[in-house]
């Protein structure tokens, strides 16, 4: 799985609840982390603000479909 994800060009991010149990390559270079900091963080702060309603909603009905999402970089724009 590791070899696989890490030769997407797209971003990855797993999560349970919210909660980041891990990423890609690409995810990390698209947020602006290292892999080693996003495993374990709330992923809210690099979702789009417009999508916080959506995934929230997500969240709370236990989706485990894969979906899109619009990230934002830690650091800012």
């Amino acid at each position: 799985f590791r070899r696989l994800s890490d030769s997407a060009t797209e971003g990855i991010l797993i999560h349970e609840a919210g909660t980041a149990v891990d990423a890609n390559e690409a995810f990390a270079r698209m947020i602006g982390l290292p892999r080693s900091q996003i495993r374990g963080h709330n992923i809210m702060p690099w979702v789009a603000p417009e999508q916080h309603p959506d995934i929230l909603e997500r969240i709370r009905t236990d989706d485990e479909n894969a979906y899109e999402l619009t990230v934002v970089r830690a650091d800012g724009p």
